[in-house]
């Protein structure tokens, strides 16, 4: 098996460890969950496959750059402690904010390495303007419901703009 297989392998095993930990939240839960609880579930879902077709284009060119595949997995460590905290959607928001800035950082020292290019700082834009969103709703109160609900809608529509930005379904066809 190729390095590059066994790093799509780990980042997909990770990604359904993710999306378990979000699904038996929402499960547990049933009939108690507030509106900004579904906003975040959706936006951490979207984000979270929206990251992955990403890192399978970054860790496909750059499967030499140990540093950058040791920041990438922390990173989707965090991911995995973000969904299994999803109930409390500050804990979760602040771990997903570290996870993202670990991504960044793995995206920076891979890109120092292997060269910028139009596409790797628009993902650093996105990957800023998410730290600072999910800064912000970490420190919001339990109470202020219609704010964080907000704040989400605007990460949803964010989310979205960077799928569109940043080719991320591309990724799709690559493996090919």
């Amino acid at each position: 098996m190729s390095v590059r297989t066994n790093i799509a392998t780990i980042f997909l095993t990770m990604a359904l460890v993710s999306l378990a930990g979000a699904m038996t939240t929402l499960i547990n839960n049933q009939g108690s969950i507030e509106y900004p609880f579904w906003c975040f579930a959706f936006f951490f879902i979207l984000l979270r496959i929206k990251m992955y077709f990403d890192d399978l284009k970054i860790f496909k060119a750059v499967t030499r750059i140990r540093w950058g595949i040791v920041l990438g997995i922390s990173s989707w460590f965090f991911w995995v402690l973000s969904a299994a905290n999803i109930g409390c959607i500050q804990s979760s928001a602040l771990m997903l904010a570290v996870a993202i800035s670990l991504a960044t950082c793995a995206l920076l020292y891979t890109c120092k390495v292997g060269g910028f290019t139009r596409k790797h700082f628009c993902w650093c834009g996105f990957n800023i303007i998410y730290i600072i969103l999910l800064g912000v709703l970490s420190a919001i109160p339990d109470s202020s419901l219609l704010c964080k609900a907000g704040l989400l809608i605007a990460g949803i529509a964010i989310a979205l703009l960077d799928f569109r930005c940043s080719g991320s379904l591309a990724a799709i066809d690559d493996l090919n």
